[in-house]
């Protein structure tokens, strides 16, 4: 697993550690996205490419954006 990160200046940052902070509600529902995300890749297997929490759950199209990619 990496973790990388965007600013409005720098593009691809390998990120070391990541602080979200979120509600147990938002908690769970990103839980339940990367779940369910989980198993869109095993169903499709090499043709996953990626997906955006903010276009899974309600809410979210205002935060930081939150994109599963599979890792190799």
């Amino acid at each position: 697993m990496n973790l990388i990160g965007h600013t409005e200046n720098e593009r691809n940052l390998q990120l070391d550690e990541v602080v979200l902070t979120a509600s147990p509600d938002e908690i769970r529902r990103i839980a339940q996205f990367f779940s369910d995300t989980a198993d869109r890749m095993d169903e499709m297997g090499s043709d996953y490419d990626h997906e955006h929490l903010s276009d899974h759950a309600k809410g979210f199209e205002s935060s930081p954006h939150l994109i599963v990619v599979p890792g190799t």
